[in-house]
């Protein structure tokens, strides 16, 4: 939904994004050639399914503190107080 909105660091949400995608996606098939009994060199198989692991936390925490990062430069409208009252249907 982000991809397209500009902010300050746009490219460090991208390619965290990005990242997040495509571990589950590269883990998934690693499972799958070893269900299809495709061999795999040995020195491959936890390697690099725990570069996997790492890049995806290292991703996911680096979103987060984007995430508070950019609650530092929030627009003036987001200071506004909002009278839900105008919003319900009620009787007086």
């Amino acid at each position: 939904m982000g991809w397209n909105y500009l902010f300050q660091g746009q490219i460090a949400w991208r390619v965290a994004s990005l990242s997040i995608f495509s571990a589950p996606v590269y883990s998934l098939i690693f499972y799958a050639c070893r269900d299809l009994r495709i061999n795999l060199p040995s020195f491959l198989r936890m390697p690099m399914l725990t570069i996997a692991l790492i890049v995806y936390v290292i991703a996911r925490i680096g979103l987060i503190v984007l995430m508070l990062m950019s609650l530092r430069s929030l627009p003036p409208g987001a200071y506004d107080t909002v009278t839900w009252t105008k919003f319900i249907p009620h009787y007086q």
